[in-house]
């Protein structure tokens, strides 16, 4: 199986304490997840100018895979099963890894 030529980027972010001059950067599909993200983020998000630009989706939950799955795969244009040829993982070990991650008290943002 091969991904094909394009693949949609999506920013992940979860945890507090996120600079908003970094933040006001971010552009396109963008992924707040946790309740503290959200606690913190969710007004910012809703204010900024080109909120219309921007594709806002709030997951009130610490990773969870099956909430997390068809939104991230609709954004993406990704499945499952084509991230796990992409990053060269087989696709259980890839499933059992998502299952497992923990996003909680940690300021992170991601770019897929």
């Amino acid at each position: 199986m091969t991904v094909g030529a394009k693949i949609l980027p999506v920013i992940e972010i979860c945890g507090k304490g996120h600079d908003q001059e970094e933040l006001d950067k971010l552009k396109g599909n963008i992924f707040v997840i946790g309740p503290c993200a959200i606690e913190e983020l969710k007004e910012y998000f809703e204010n900024r100018p080109d909120r219309k630009n921007l594709n806002i989706i709030y997951f009130n939950y610490h990773f969870d895979i099956p909430k997390f799955a068809r939104p991230f795969m609709k954004a993406t244009g990704l499945s499952l099963k084509q991230l796990s040829v992409m990053m060269d993982i087989s696709f259980p070990k890839l499933i059992s890894g998502f299952i497992g991650a923990k996003c909680h008290k940690a300021n992170f943002i991601g770019v897929i």
